[in-house]
């Protein structure tokens, strides 16, 4: 990777502050449009690592200057998806996670790139509408697949008999997951509380599909919480059931579960 390129996309970037400063991402495109993303894989994949900080803590103009350049994003992540080895696939995987970012943030405005939500905001985010929280459940549980999604092959590239973390290579592949944790902390408490919401109104055969993937995603989220564990730590015990306010979610970075207890209803 050229110097000029190392610069613009060393961490914590400098761009970030560039956007609250000129309460836009203008700039930040303009020079992303000159770089080779298509040529260079680990500059493409620091690109995504650098954009998907932005999204989260950037000012809040970053999505919509930013939108414009969705089919771009979804024409380098089919490009790619050609390649099977190194960067290739990490980049195509993290370019779809950006876009359907983007998508939802685009759909659902109320929710700031960080994700980080009260309750009250959550309700007004459904407009205590049943139907508006069905919808938004599903779309996020399409977000945190993309999440888990790029989490389980970062993990899957990387040789775990060594101590990757401490290389340059495993470095440069972690250190975007930190923003993935946060995204899947928010995503899954927020699935959580909906889930509730939604069976005190309607049938449990209605929510079946939904029981479904939230069962599915939580085996994930536990099974990747593990992987971060040091080895002497990791559960010997079965798979848990997921429960509110379950550990997984401050294994994941997350202050707090969600303030009640219980298992999610079966029907």
């Amino acid at each position: 990777v050229k110097e000029k390129h190392k610069r613009f996309l060393d961490w914590p970037p400098p761009c970030i502050l560039g956007t609250h400063h000129e309460k836009g991402a203008q700039t930040f495109w303009s020079v992303v449009n000159r770089l080779p993303l298509s040529g260079n894989a680990v500059l493409c994949w620091k690109f995504c690592h650098v954009f998907h900080k932005l999204l989260r803590d950037g000012h809040s103009n970053v999505l919509k200057d930013s939108v414009r350049y969705k089919n771009e994003l979804s024409d380098m992540s089919r490009m790619w998806g050609h390649l099977s080895e190194g960067y290739g696939q990490l980049c195509s995987i993290y370019l779809k996670l950006l876009r359907t970012k983007m998508e939802f943030h685009t759909k659902n405005p109320r929710f700031p790139g960080n994700l980080q939500m009260s309750d009250r905001q959550l309700d007004e985010a459904g407009e205590n509408d049943v139907n508006n929280f069905f919808q938004l459940t599903v779309e996020m549980f399409d977000y945190l697949e993309c999440e888990l999604n790029l989490f389980q092959t970062v993990f899957s590239s990387l040789d775990m008999s060594r101590s990757v973390s401490v290389t340059a290579t495993g470095q440069c592949r972690l250190a975007p997951l930190i923003q993935v944790i946060l995204d899947c902390s928010h995503l899954y408490d927020y699935t959580v509380k909906l889930l509730f919401k939604l069976h005190s109104c309607l049938p449990a055969d209605t929510l079946q599909g939904h029981r479904d993937r939230f069962l599915e995603q939580f085996r994930n989220l536990w099974h990747l919480s593990e992987i971060l564990k040091p080895a002497d730590k990791r559960c010997r015990r079965r798979e848990p059931e997921p429960s509110y306010g379950h550990p997984i979610t401050r294994d994941l970075g997350h202050e707090g579960g969600c303030g009640a207890a219980g298992v999610l209803p079966r029907g």
